[in-house]
């Protein structure tokens, strides 16, 4: 469940031209899509620092079954567990409300969607957290 980072050379990658340090990187990518598809979420190196920036920097207050959240930056793909009993969690950014999507697990979140947490009246949500102020009710 934590981030897992390849960090690499592009020359390297192609060994004096032979490719042959590429052609093994591919293969250990496929290996781990054939084992773990459903758990990865491939990304750069920029989008994970700016995601774990913003998750650092948000500052995050729940109360009267909202939750508040003031972002220096945004970031696609924000995801939190909150304690809310609803069926269908809304985010608001000044005057645009998005009503987030159920999906059936974890793994199958995305932007703009949401599924019931483990704990008993948590929800875990998914969305684009954009710079400012949102709330989530």
């Amino acid at each position: 469940g934590e981030p897992v980072c390849f960090l690499t050379l592009w020359p390297d990658m192609y060994a004096n031209g032979s490719g042959i340090a590429f052609r093994t990187f591919q293969g250990t990518v496929k290996r781990l899509n054939a084992g773990f598809r459903d758990r990865i979420r491939w990304m750069k190196l920029s989008e994970i620092a700016r995601y774990w920036a913003a998750k650092e920097l948000t500052a995050i207050v729940s109360a009267n079954g909202k939750t508040t959240l003031k972002a220096p930056f945004g970031t696609p793909g924000f995801t939190l567990e909150l304690p809310l009993h609803t069926s269908a969690p809304v985010v608001q950014h000044g005057d645009r409300r998005t009503e987030l999507q159920k999906v059936s697990s974890t793994q199958q979140l995305s932007d703009g969607t949401w599924t019931r947490a483990g704990v008993e009246g948590h929800v875990v949500v998914c969305f684009t957290l954009e710079k400012g102020t949102t709330t989530i009710s």
